[in-house]
């Protein structure tokens, strides 16, 4: 009789157990469900913006069509690259505040200065290096991994944050010794021909 009664308690706190494991295991699914939910109208809502449908048309442009190279074959003296390199200001607002992801902000500045300091390099070899550096397309395809949660590309970007952050520091330099060699040969220019 004791045995049964045992047995009873046992098989009642076993249904109790397993009733609470089926009720938490229903509550973490509906979380994940909404969680999703509300990551998928999170990507629509980033992927029907105007600022998203600008840097599809901007990669295009600039590195599909190549444009960016050509920009600064015409305008030269870094300025052509200058200008180009603002048009990255796009990704970064999505990065920024759209993405909302540092590491993808990094990456994004990152390949922007890159693209700025490649085509500075005188003599035109920047500019024919341009046509092989596809910063807006690299940046896009960043942009996208994101947005449709590639952990791949997540994953990739986060490892690398830290070396972009110290590069973005070293490329700030490089750009500004660049302006001011740039400067210093047009003023000795200027000299030699009495302007």
């Amino acid at each position: 009789m004791e045995n049964s009664r045992r047995r009873q308690r046992v098989g009642d706190s076993m249904e109790v157990i397993s009733t609470r494991q089926y009720a938490a295991m229903d509550r973490a699914a509906e979380q994940e469900l909404a969680r999703q939910e509300k990551k998928n109208r999170r990507r629509e809502e980033i992927e029907m913006s105007s600022s998203y449908s600008m840097i599809k048309g901007i990669k295009t442009i600039l590195d599909d069509w190549y444009v960016d190279a050509i920009v600064g074959l015409v305008i030269p003296g870094g300025i052509g690259d200058a200008l180009s390199g603002s048009l990255s200001l796009p990704y970064l607002y999505i990065s920024m505040f759209k993405v909302r992801s540092f590491s993808l902000t990094l990456a994004v500045l990152y390949n922007m200065l890159l693209d700025v300091i490649l085509g500075m390099i005188p003599f035109y070899v920047g500019d024919v290096i341009d046509f092989f550096n596809k910063s807006f397309k690299r940046n896009y395809r960043l942009i996208v991994g994101f947005v449709e949660d590639d952990q791949e590309t997540i994953r990739q970007v986060k490892r690398r944050a830290v070396y972009c952050f110290f590069m973005i520091l070293v490329f700030i330099g490089l750009i500004y010794l660049l302006f001011v060699l740039g400067a210093m040969f047009i003023s000795w220019i200027r000299s030699r021909l009495g302007w």
